[in-house]
């Protein structure tokens, strides 16, 4: 996980450490450069004009950020403030496809329906960009720490985020209590309430030496009075990229600064990385599929019905996601985008010889 990839040097009164680059933020960035080209070298196989197929995609782009964060708001309950904050949690795909697709469409009737390019020739030279779209932004939904999945079972793959920063921490935490923030826990019957009762053994904050029966005085450079203030500074605004905790105690008579340490939240399972897997299998099989298509529109259909069931078996794993009923929201949505593509299947190969169709013949 890294939130914050590295600084830029540009120190004033708003950036007094640097012009964080966040990796979600690359990582979207990426997915447009990429997706773009892979889109125009499949577009130019059917002849569709490269310059009129990049306004497409810039407008898909923005239409799909557009959508993905406001289901992703309505979704998690998020202020309606903080909506143009991305990088606090995320984007919903499937709002990202329906908003992308609603933008796709606009933009379609006036950039290149009158070049006689048809809507399911776009949407073929689109397909293999939208999965390397989601390989590449789960990777960054890894940074983040968004997008996490559950506790995951003891001898199965896991990754540990920085729990100082990570998003799931807020259920881990200080909704479910299944874990302490940073390895150690408070005791309740010392007289002085910063004192420290149990280290767990193995933790980082172990490691860096914290013993039971320190007095907290100070949470990085802030000294704190109470436990309350230990509270506040410790599960507060953390701030992006700040990973590691210094701690200040007193230990007897003596003033200590344990060095810097990074407390990990649980072994969760790395579904941010099984999502891109999945989206890069999928990148190679739409291309090999494209040589061989029947008609207009199957590359599009492929990737539909193959990320609807890698999406609705990923959610399963997942833990930060509502349920509705017996599945999440985007299970749901799964169903229905699985169904779509079995009937635009049927409808496409039923529907008569096509360009692609009759040139093979």
């Amino acid at each position: 996980m890294g939130q914050v990839l590295f600084w830029i040097p540009i120190h004033t009164a708003w950036t007094p450490n640097g012009v964080p680059v966040y990796g979600f933020g690359v990582m979207l960035f990426l997915a447009f450069v990429i997706g773009s080209a892979l889109a125009a070298r499949r577009g130019r196989l059917v002849n569709i004009p490269g310059d009129r197929l990049q306004d497409l995609i810039l407008w898909i782009f923005i239409g799909g950020l557009f959508g993905g964060r406001l289901l992703y708001v309505w979704q998690a309950g998020v202020p309606w403030s903080a909506f143009f904050e991305i990088w606090n949690g995320g984007i919903v795909f499937y709002g990202g496809a329906i908003g992308g697709t609603v933008a796709g469409l606009l933009a379609y009737r006036r950039m290149l329906r009158p070049f006689g390019v048809t809507a399911w020739q776009v949407a073929d030279a689109l397909a293999p960009a939208i999965a390397m779209g989601l390989c590449l932004g789960r990777l960054g939904c890894f940074l983040n720490g968004c997008c996490y999945g559950h506790v995951a079972a003891p001898g199965y793959p896991d990754v540990h985020f920085p729990a100082m920063t990570a998003p799931a921490r807020d259920r881990l935490v200080v909704k479910y209590a299944e874990q302490t923030l940073a390895g150690f826990s408070m005791d309740d019957a010392a007289k002085d309430d910063r004192t420290v009762g149990v280290v767990e053994a193995g933790s980082p904050a172990e490691a860096a030496g914290l013993k039971r029966g320190d007095v907290i005085s100070k949470v990085g450079d802030t000294a704190v009075k109470s436990f309350a203030e230990i509270e506040n500074a410790m599960a507060g605004d953390w701030p992006r990229g700040q990973t590691r905790l210094t701690l200040g105690v007193t230990r007897g008579k003596e003033e200590l600064t344990l060095p810097p340490f990074t407390p990990r939240l649980m072994g969760l399972y790395p579904t941010q990385i099984y999502e891109s897997i999945t989206a890069a299998l999928l990148i190679l099989a739409l291309i090999a599929t494209w040589p061989v298509r029947k008609y207009d529109g199957q590359i599009m259909v492929l990737l539909m019905l193959g990320y609807a069931v890698h999406r609705f078996v990923n959610e399963s794993l997942r833990d930060d996601t509502p349920v509705y009923g017996p599945f999440t929201l985007s299970q749901w949505i799964s169903v229905g985008i699985f169904s779509a593509g079995l009937a635009l299947a049927a409808v496409r190969r039923g529907g008569g010889r096509d360009p692609v169709a009759v040139a093979r013949t």
